[in-house]
């Protein structure tokens, strides 16, 4: 099954392959050229557009029948939540530049690997706070506040040297079925610092490089065994094949230190091949497939070595229709003390269909299959961990004013897992109104 599946993500990758030398047509824009000796001014350098200040502020009211997504004894709950915060860029931009997800399992801190962020400036810098205020009607001790804060500077140089500088702070807490089935939250704060270097050494051929430092820490003692630092090194080779995609080769190389002696560190060795395309606003995307070894330090640790894989897809159909794709296959970090580690199978398809000028509507859906490598033991079954995990969100939006979105919205979630007492259905239902300036 695990072969079956491997294969039959290297065909879904190929057939998008495909579809990314079908769609190639618009030709490659040139940047107004600056004559040798001449140095930029301050307009060519920070643009035409001065600094944008956007606050925005999002309430949301929802209720779930599973709060703790717990497969008998199910907690029903109400619950809002208050999302202010505030990004800004100089330049001047009228849409975030960037949109990365972490993750607390993911071995680097990213849930997928990063796009560059593309620029015709020659300096970009970017910043964004928002805080998540979260009060329950009956459950009041899980009422939480979490942070994020992230900011990105980066400057191209003349002759093809491009440096970018990430870092994201976050002050957040795991979903609830995370590990062993409980009720209470486990709250972390974790640090993301991300560097990216990139050279054109000429028109069609380019390097890239990437290091980032990754660390996570629990509040609560029970989650100490979790608490780690994570080094990540990158290369890539690039060669424009079309004048907007690219061919590439990638070696990542990730190196894992736990604080406690509870799970092994390791050493993770990845090797890829794939394309990268950006044919405008309409098709954006990165596909890459290869080959995973993750070594244990710890004497008697099975290393693994698998299939591994990626794909960010979005694609603009019409005006009015897009469409966009997620598919991942990777090793991930255990939450349960007994496992070393967890192979994720990641399938994530979402659409979005405009119904008038001011009314749009959304549809996900979520395939996540999760095997753990040792036996685990809950009461009389020891078995390997087997997770399979289905989500769907379905939500309708009303904007009357630029500024303004109103929205709707169901979301489920279905654990099936080969223990019972990890399996789980939820069903949410909720409100939001967001006002951004």
């Amino acid at each position: 099954m695990k072969c079956a599946r491997g294969w039959l993500g290297l065909g879904l990758v190929l057939l998008m392959v495909g579809m990314v030398q079908a769609q190639e047509t618009e030709v490659l824009s040139v940047p107004e050229a600056v004559p040798l000796g001449q140095e930029r001014s301050a307009q060519q350098i920070f643009g035409r557009s001065s600094g944008y200040f956007h606050p925005f502020l999002s309430v949301s009211e929802s209720y779930t029948d599973n709060l703790y997504n717990t497969s008998s004894n199910k907690e029903s709950d109400y619950i809002t939540t208050i999302s202010p915060g505030l990004w800004l860029a100089l330049p001047g931009a009228r849409q975030p530049l960037l949109q990365l997800a972490t993750s607390s399992n993911s071995p680097g801190g990213l849930e997928v690997s990063r796009f560059e962020t593309e620029t015709e400036r020659q300096f970009q810098a970017y910043g964004l706070y928002r805080a998540g205020i979260k009060e329950l009607k009956n459950n009041r001790d899980d009422n939480t506040v979490t942070h994020r804060g992230e900011g990105m500077l980066q400057y191209n140089f003349a002759g093809g040297l491009s440096l970018e500088v990430l870092d994201i702070y976050e002050s957040d807490n795991d979903a609830y079925d995370t590990g062993l089935e409980r009720t209470s939250l486990d709250k972390y704060n974790s640090n993301l610092l991300n560097a990216l270097v990139t050279y054109k050494i000429s028109p069609k051929f380019k390097l890239r490089g990437d290091y980032s430092y990754y660390k996570l820490k629990y509040d609560a003692d029970r989650n100490a065994f979790r608490e780690r630092d994570d080094n990540g090194f990158s290369l890539y080779a690039f060669y424009k094949l079309l004048p907007k995609t690219s061919v590439f080769v990638e070696y990542e190389y990730v190196d894992i230190a736990y604080d406690q002696d509870v799970l092994s560190d390791s050493e993770e060795h990845h090797y890829f091949a794939g394309v990268d395309w950006n044919i405008t606003a309409k098709s954006r995307g990165r596909i890459k497939i290869g080959y995973g070894v993750k070594d244990f330090a710890r004497a008697g640790a099975d290393d693994q070595d698998d299939l591994i894989f990626e794909a960010q897809i979005d694609h603009r159909f019409t005006r009015k229709t897009s469409v966009f794709a997620k598919v991942s296959r990777k090793t991930e970090e255990t939450d349960l003390e007994t496992t070393q580690g967890v192979l994720s199978d990641n399938f994530q398809l979402g659409y979005t269909q405009n119904l008038t000028a001011k009314l749009a509507a959304s549809l996900k859906a979520t395939y996540i299959h999760d095997s753990y490598d040792e036996d685990l033991t809950v009461g009389s079954q020891t078995d390997k961990r087997s997770d399979d995990y289905y989500s769907g969100d379905l939500a309708l939006g009303y904007s009357p004013q630029e500024w303004l979105n109103l929205g709707i919205g169901y979301a489920y979630g279905d654990r099936n897992s080969n223990f019972d007492t990890f399996s789980y259905q939820s069903h949410t239902v909720y409100l939001n109104v967001t006002a951004a300036f």
